[in-house]
């Protein structure tokens, strides 16, 4: 909430010097051209926490080199780079993973389907903390996670 309350007051803010920068603006090319800046500065700042929320743990994949894609399929591709991603997190978790396989498939618009999750671990945390940890932080479903030691 106070994320939501500081990003308004920085608009309000930002909207008030806008105001008053308009108004010092001589005519002509420089009052077009402080305008267009103004603009871009306005779209950016409305903008910006919403990228925050993408980088800020949820499940986003790496970039991905064209020619991987050609080399190895577009399902390994992505299933490669959601292992990455998986095993990023239970180790931002202080969850140690020796093994990881996923069953997927693509579905009829080429997106990832994830039916399966296999880890192997020693980790002193139990199973349904683990469980718990992935389906929070990367909304995979403790269903259909299976955790053996």
């Amino acid at each position: 909430m106070d994320t939501i309350r500081s990003w308004a007051v920085t608009i309000c803010v930002f909207s008030v010097l806008v105001l008053l920068f308009r108004m010092l603006f001589p005519a002509g090319n420089v009052k077009r051209a402080g305008e267009t800046l103004i603009a871009l500065l306005m779209v950016f700042m409305l903008v910006s926490p919403f990228a925050k929320l993408f980088r800020a743990g949820q499940l986003t994949f790496p970039e991905l080199q064209e020619e991987d894609v050609y080399e190895v399929g577009q399902e390994q591709v992505y299933a490669n780079a959601l292992q990455k991603t998986i095993t990023e997190q239970l180790s931002a978790a202080g969850i140690e993973i020796e093994e990881i396989a996923l069953q997927t498939e693509l579905d009829t618009q080429n997106y990832l389907v994830l039916s399966e999750v296999r880890l192997v671990t020693d980790s002193d945390k139990n199973d349904d903390e683990i469980r718990a940890c992935l389906e929070n932080s990367l909304g995979i479903p403790e269903e259909i996670v299976t955790i053996e030691r």
